[in-house]
């Protein structure tokens, strides 16, 4: 993949959420077992592709209202490959992938303005980011479109 110039996009988020909502997501009770190993068999493999030199980038098949748990690809892929490389693939390598880098993907004049602040330090608690509560303001396209802060 490194060679070929393909990126990975792993969707972490899913198989680890699948288990615990299969019923409610209609997957059918006896298929329940087979994810049993695949969310660790994931993680090593990513790993692998990071260590290859693979462009990992972040993505989710995450639908419907479970969208607000998107987050959790961010924490997860952090435990792989560290919290500042977790962010870096979400946003600057992912922008990359989709040939958008030069409207997006990184805070720099020309760009639009898409950011989001946490309560808390995302380097230390990646996990901060499976948690709407404390994503705290977000602006999109240079608007903010939610700011909780007291």
């Amino acid at each position: 993949m490194a060679a070929a110039g393909a990126a990975l996009i792993p969707t972490l988020a899913v198989i680890h959420l699948a288990a615990e909502h299969a019923i409610s997501w209609g997957i059918p009770e006896e298929l329940v077992p087979r994810f049993n190993g695949v969310e660790q068999a994931m993680a090593a493999s990513v790993k692998l592709a990071v260590d290859a030199g693979v462009t990992v980038g972040s993505g989710t098949d995450l639908l419907g209202p479970g969208q607000n748990r998107r987050g959790l690809e961010i924490a997860l892929k952090a435990a792989i490959m560290g919290p500042m490389a977790a962010i870096v693939s979400a946003t600057a390598t992912s922008a990359g992938i989709l040939r958008v880098d030069d409207r997006v993907g990184t805070v720099e004049e020309g760009k639009l303005a898409d950011l989001i602040a946490v309560a808390g330090d995302p380097l230390a608690e990646p996990e901060l980011f499976d948690d709407p509560d404390r994503v705290v303001v977000v602006i999109k396209g240079g608007q903010v479109v939610k700011d909780i802060r007291s």
